[in-house]
């Protein structure tokens, strides 16, 4: 539709591969991009759910690692947080129509395949250091009001905001 080019990443996922593959795969392809003379200028990250976790993830190691930050980061419904902090995992765990909890923690359990769940760099990119957020782009979350993972996107727009990046959070009531 936009005529612009898209790069879907085939990247190696649990339970053949744990965390961190996943993140390692997409900084190899976002390197490429650049070492391809790709403006990251001209580059969007997106992703829902898990998808999400990997893009925060990515832009989070990228600002770690010095790398130019891409233009933009598209969170839909992020899973930022692999230990569940959020009291929406709890209070949403009957109003989410898609997603239970208990699936979720079976999926976290596989992912991290013994690894630490608030290690931000593994698994929870919502645990990294306070440094490294202002270095990320503008960013857009989108969460449903009624999902369990609704306090993982706001509490990324909430980092976003408190380290000055602009970031755009909408919250779709009953979704």
């Amino acid at each position: 539709v936009t005529g612009l080019p898209a790069l879907s990443l085939d990247y190696r996922l649990p339970p053949v591969a744990t965390l961190p593959a996943p993140i390692e795969d997409a900084l190899g392809a976002y390197r490429h991009l650049l070492d391809a003379g790709h403006a990251a200028s001209r580059i969007v990250v997106a992703g829902d759910s898990a998808g999400g976790n990997l893009a925060l993830a990515l832009a989070l190691h990228a600002a770690e690692q010095d790398l130019p930050q891409p233009a933009a980061l598209i969170l839909l419904s992020p899973w930022a947080d692999l230990t569940h902090s959020g009291a929406s995992f709890t209070a949403n765990a009957l109003l989410d129509p898609f997603l239970p909890p208990i699936a979720l923690r079976r999926a976290a359990r596989t992912a991290l395949g013994g690894a630490d769940a608030a290690d931000w760099r593994i698994a929870s990119p919502l645990f990294a250091p306070d440094e490294l957020w202002p270095k990320l782009p503008p960013t857009l979350i989108q969460v449903g009001s009624t999902e369990i993972l609704h306090d993982d996107g706001v509490r990324v727009a909430h980092r976003l905001a408190q380290a000055g990046v602009p970031a755009e959070l909408h919250v779709f009531e009953r979704q």
